[in-house]
């Protein structure tokens, strides 16, 4: 896969949709309209000077993957976004996990994690959410 070519512009568009195609009075813009503008700002952003293969908005996205995928904890996230920035000053990156993670939920990206049973029996949500043994085999 060639990560190298993200279409940003069709995320954002695809999410921020109705913001985008708004035909009514303006009376300045929302809070959707806000982060849409904020996320088109960062997706306009080199990640470095130069830097084609990149925004700052697609680095930040492809880093949070990783982080997901391979399960980082939130403080070895932030870790390596300062190492990087320390090496690489001119790299235009959010300062911490969190920074990443509020410009991942303004694009409707974030997720929730549900524990479930180890045998697949049952999720651990709604109205089982503090339960601490599966309703079907008993496991913890």
């Amino acid at each position: 896969m060639d990560y190298s070519r993200d279409d940003i512009d069709g995320l954002l568009n695809d999410q921020f949709r109705d913001v985008a195609q708004a035909d009514r009075v303006y009376d300045g813009p929302n809070e959707d309209a806000k982060k849409f503008y904020n996320l088109v700002d960062e997706a306009s952003q080199e990640l470095y000077p130069g830097c084609t293969g990149f925004s700052k908005l697609s680095f930040s996205l492809r880093l949070y993957l990783l982080k997901c995928l391979h399960g980082w904890n939130n403080e070895s996230f932030t870790s390596l976004l300062e190492l990087l920035k320390e090496a690489m000053p001119e790299l235009n990156i959010p300062p911490s996990y969190n920074k990443t993670k509020s410009m991942v939920k303004n694009l409707g990206l974030d997720y929730e994690k549900i524990d479930a049973c180890p045998n697949d029996c049952m999720l651990f949500r709604n109205d089982h959410k503090d339960d601490e043994f599966c309703h079907t085999s008993g496991a913890s």
